[in-house]
């Protein structure tokens, strides 16, 4: 009888023993995203309880589960893992101390020089001003998209109750709020987004006199005005390549490049209420612009941002210049979905989860324009990109469908109807 004792206590032990050293979920903000401008590479990012070390155990289905340790300790982790092309999936879980996010897996992106492969990216804008229901989203996941990205004003504001202004800065709580109301897809799904004000908004705008800031507020802008031009929370919470407020993202065997621009509220700059990034063409941003055409010229360059693209921006004289060289624009700037034509024959998109019927467009020669809840779907061969602005609450198709060559920058003519 003792020796039965003693046996099962062993066994007890042993099994307490493995329950103590097995790591504790607890882990629930896990995203994905880039910070090369390939697809050479996937970037895992997450939010721990705790400070620590951070670790990612990974698997290609088939394939030997790899270890990847980052030592140091920090509860906003990323960590970059080298990623190749295929039809399979990735299993992935994360570690910090004790605790362990849920095993999760992502696509490969396919390579694109086999027969039938395609690539598919979901375009969201104003998702900080949607109403979040996890039934609305149903008809973005049936497309298992490879990618995702966004035309800004991902979160509503930064500031709450307890970070206001100068403190709210580097909030990154709405970004946790964003990733945990929807994990299941950016858990699963690169998302590379850009910044819309609202991704900046450190203050109660109403709250704040519209005026020119003085010589001595642009050394610290951020003590008086409605806005951090900087966007420094979401430049720490999204790893993004090139400065993170700007990046550009080449798919992989295409000849797509899409460029990401920190644009909003741009008639604004220089005021109290301004949002964005300087984009004159002696700033960082249009010279960074510039380059990024510059150096890949053959390349068929769709652009991302959150500017109207009449009013502001796109009437800027450089800048225009520059989105004139740009096959595709796509903004947020308004709750409508649209399609418009540039005067040189390039296409500017308008994309909103959130849709508001009383929205009009701005543009001049509009061929599209509907106030309605909507989200873009882009199918992506080697040689071809078709654009599709779907209905968000079933994926039906609103709009013409527009399929363009990629290789060839000289886009087709088309009658407005």
């Amino acid at each position: 009888m003792r020796k039965t004792l003693f046996a099962i206590c062993m066994v007890l032990l042993c099994v307490l023993h493995g329950q103590e050293e097995k790591p504790k979920p607890g882990i629930d903000c896990v995203w994905l995203t880039h910070s090369e401008p390939t697809a050479d590479s996937v970037t895992i990012c997450w939010m721990s309880p705790e400070p620590g070390e951070s670790r990612v155990k990974i698997a290609l289905e088939g394939e030997p589960e790899k270890e990847i340790v980052v030592e140091g300790k920090r509860t906003l982790h990323h960590v970059k893992v080298p990623i190749t092309l295929g039809t399979k999936h990735y299993q992935y879980q994360v570690f910090t101390g004790d605790k362990s996010s849920v095993p999760r897996r992502f696509k490969q992106y396919p390579d694109l020089r086999e027969p039938r492969a395609e690539l598919r990216v979901i375009i969201i804008g104003n998702r900080g001003y949607w109403n979040v229901k996890e039934r609305n989203w149903k008809a973005v996941y049936a497309l298992n998209a490879h990618l995702g990205l966004s035309v800004g004003d991902n979160v509503p504001l930064l500031y709450d109750a307890d970070h206001v202004g100068e403190t709210a800065v580097h909030n990154l709580a709405r970004y946790v709020r964003l990733i945990r109301s929807q994990m299941t897809w950016f858990a699963t799904t690169p998302f590379m987004p850009v910044m819309g004000n609202h991704d900046h908004q450190i203050r109660d705008r109403a709250k704040v006199e519209k005026r020119p800031l003085t010589e001595e507020e642009k050394k610290n802008p951020i003590a008086v005005s409605a806005y951090d031009v900087e966007g420094r929370a979401f430049c720490e919470f999204f790893p993004l390549p090139d400065n993170r407020w700007t990046w550009h993202f080449d798919v992989p065997n295409t000849n797509l490049r899409f460029i990401g621009l920190d644009l909003n509220h741009d008639r604004d700059y220089g005021t109290t209420w301004g949002s964005c990034h300087a984009y004159h063409p002696e700033s960082e941003q249009y010279k960074w612009f510039e380059k990024t055409i510059a150096d890949a010229p053959e390349k068929f360059r769709f652009t991302l941002h959150n500017s109207a693209h009449s009013v502001g921006t796109l009437n800027n004289n450089a800048l225009w210049k520059l989105f004139n060289q740009c096959m595709v624009n796509f903004s947020g700037n308004s709750y409508i979905a649209a399609r418009d034509r540039m005067k040189s024959g390039n296409y500017c998109y308008t994309t909103s989860l959130r849709g508001l019927a009383t929205a009009k467009f701005r543009q001049g020669e509009t061929y599209y324009s509907e106030g309605i809840d909507n989200f873009t779907l882009l199918t992506i061969t080697a040689d071809k990109i078709r654009i599709e602005l779907r209905k968000l609450e079933d994926g039906s198709v609103l709009d013409k469908v527009v399929e363009l060559p990629l290789n060839d920058t000289k886009l087709p003519k088309e009658e407005k109807p």
